[in-house]
């Protein structure tokens, strides 16, 4: 049927819906069900019927011969006119829309007004199951829907599940069955109803899948150790000293005369640059260390053959370091070395400070630090420490402040020092670490003091170019001690490596594009760390409902204050009445947790 034919009072289609055509000019008014009158053009409708139909309504027929209509125009193909007179033995308004209804269902016929089949029964068996596939479907939804409405899940519910799950972890924008159920799709409220469902429980922590770090140890194959002519350095009194417990001893310390040497494992010596192992370690950035555990970034077979006193003797790269009488670093040796190291705690060590070799290297190591303080460098002293999780059990540890621990961390500027020194000279591309000065620093030792000073840092930033580190009050800083652990301090050691070995090193444009993407993923870790330790503290503080303990307002505005509670690091805000001056402390216990959301909430007692 043409739209020529369309006169006053046919009914057509338009959008899908009958409607009735009222007047004819360069365009076509017609009325719409529910009342609405419109202009359209000539091919914006199909004639359905030409008329005249007095109104939209009844124009649904029921009944009719269906079948016997889909058998005789088998193979045939036939107007919708014809398909009506078929089924309902007349052409009418009525029957014509009918008949277009039975078309656009699908389920026996298909086409058009103007020409339409017979479906094969294949396709209407087909059609048939898809229809009670869906109806099956949507009837299994709205049951799990109620389901999670009333927390009672069942295992039939697990892909719902799993969807919410990606929406908590990160790994989705939005979740049907949280809109299903007029959630807001945040993750927290993911993450919220996981816990009210059961599917998680306090112990389930997100954070690394959330920032896209894996959340397994590297893998891949570790080739053995190539021989090579190295030092032996053997007949030093060497120590790697590390917190109870440490599984990847990457550096030691020992002293000849007046030569301070920094041992690290040599990593570079069996990671070559560009091999599969050196893109897995750049991919993951950093070891993740999380209160669960370790996930390392380089197979465990890396620290088994090169882990410093691991083995009697070990490989190491050695880094030889001498000092002018100002404590400025005066000569830089750098050599692949056999080491003897003895493994021991800081606790241990502490305890022997007032022995040699330890005696002089806390003579050196401290006159190195008042260098470091009179060039700028900060002395900020806030709360550490450590959390474990033991079967589910979560212990938070104070760190104590040894004087050990001192001694190693100015050993390890040092050699942060001498190495970007060394190859600031040898014009070696490596990534340095700076950080601009920040404002004038408060003076004061009390907590509040540290507390405003760490604020005032400013961001430090990874360059191929030497810069001031104000923190450290160094002109030239890198870190190379920890390159089972850190991508970067590997890049550091590779470029070194291969500068001795006289090959081709990295250009900077190389070691940019290195830096850019292990970045990328160290920051992604160290937030996740950071938020995992958040994550676990508070797990704590469900586990130990009844705790008290110190705080001290290290900030305040008006009568609210920042508290800082050393013993679990953790900083919260509180109101207070009385005329409390910075530094006071007092007593608080928790009031409630809000784990999705990371928030703690204390009360003075």
């Amino acid at each position: 049927m043409s739209n020529n034919s369309i006169v006053v009072g046919s009914l057509v289609l338009f959008k899908n819906k009958p409607a009735l055509v009222q007047a004819v000019s360069d365009k076509f008014t017609i009325s719409i069900d529910g009342g609405g009158v419109k202009k359209v053009r000539a091919k914006d409708i199909e004639l359905i019927h030409p008329g005249p139909a007095s109104s939209l309504g009844a124009l649904e027929l029921t009944g009719g011969n269906i079948q016997d209509a889909w058998e005789m125009i088998q193979g045939e193909e036939v107007s919708l006119e014809d398909l009506s007179e078929l089924i309902y033995d007349t052409y009418s308004p009525a029957s014509a829309w009918s008949t277009w209804l039975l078309i656009s269902d699908g389920l026996y016929f298909s086409g058009s007004i103007s020409t339409v089949y017979a479906k094969s029964q294949e396709d209407i068996d087909a059609v048939i199951k898809a229809k009670s596939d869906k109806e099956a479907g949507e009837r299994l939804w709205n049951e799990s829907i109620a389901r999670i409405k009333s927390g009672q899940i069942t295992t039939t519910d697990e892909n719902n599940l799993k969807e919410v799950e990606k929406l908590a972890y990160g790994q989705s924008q939005a979740s049907k069955v949280m809109r299903e159920l007029n959630m807001d799709q945040s993750i927290e409220k993911a993450h919220n109803l996981l816990l009210r469902l059961g599917r998680w429980s306090e112990h389930t922590n997100p954070y690394p899948i959330r920032q896209g770090c894996p959340i397994e140890s590297a893998d891949g194959h570790v080739p053995e150790l190539e021989e090579e002519v190295r030092t032996d350095l053997t007949h030093l009194q060497s120590y790697a000293i590390d917190d109870e417990g440490n599984k990847d001893p990457d550096d030691a310390i020992s002293i000849d005369g007046d030569t301070l040497w920094i041992h690290i494992a040599d990593v570079a010596a069996l990671i070559k640059t560009g091999s599969e192992l050196d893109h897995i370690a750049q991919s993951r950035g950093a070891n993740l260390y999380i209160p669960e555990g370790c996930v390392h970034m380089l197979p465990q077979a890396v620290t088994t053959q090169l882990g410093l006193g691991l083995s009697e003797i070990s490989p190491a790269l050695s880094f030889g370091v001498t000092f002018n009488d100002d404590m400025s670093i005066k000569d830089v040796q750098l050599k692949p070395s056999l080491v003897k190291v003895t493994r021991m705690t800081y606790q241990e060590t502490n305890e022997m400070l007032d022995q040699e070799p330890f005696a002089e290297i806390v003579t050196l190591t401290q006159a190195f630090e008042k260098r470091r303080l009179a060039n700028g460098a900060a002395s900020v002293d806030m709360p550490e420490v450590t959390i474990k999780v033991d079967d589910g059990k979560v212990t938070i540890r104070t760190l104590p402040r040894y004087d050990s621990r001192e001694m190693v961390t100015n050993a390890m500027l040092i050699a942060g020092e001498a190495v970007a020194l060394f190859c600031q000279e040898n014009e070696i591309s490596i990534p340095y670490v700076t950080q601009a000065p920040p404002e004038e620093f408060e003076v004061g030792d009390g907590l509040a003091t540290h507390f405003a000073n760490i604020r005032k840092f400013r961001r430090s930033e990874v360059k191929v170019g030497p810069d001031y580190h104000a923190g450290l009050g160094m002109d030239a800083y890198t870190r190379a001690t920890s390159p089972l652990r850190r991508y970067t301090d590997l890049l550091v050691h590779q470029q070194i490596r291969t500068f001795i070995a006289g090959g081709t090193i990295l250009t900077e444009d190389e070691v940019l594009e290195k830096i850019s993407e292990s970045q990328c993923a160290a920051n992604a870790v160290r937030m996740a760390e950071r938020e995992s330790n958040k994550h676990w503290s508070l797990v704590y503080l469900m586990q130990n409902k009844e705790w008290t303990g110190t705080g001290v307002l290290v900030d305040k505005r008006d009568n609210r204050g920042t508290w800082i509670i050393p013993e679990l690091n953790i900083q919260t805000k509180l109101s207070f009445k009385s005329d409390l001056s910075l530094n006071a402390e007092v007593q608080l216990s928790i009031n409630n947790v809000d784990l999705p959301e990371l928030i703690s909430r204390f009360r003075i007692v």
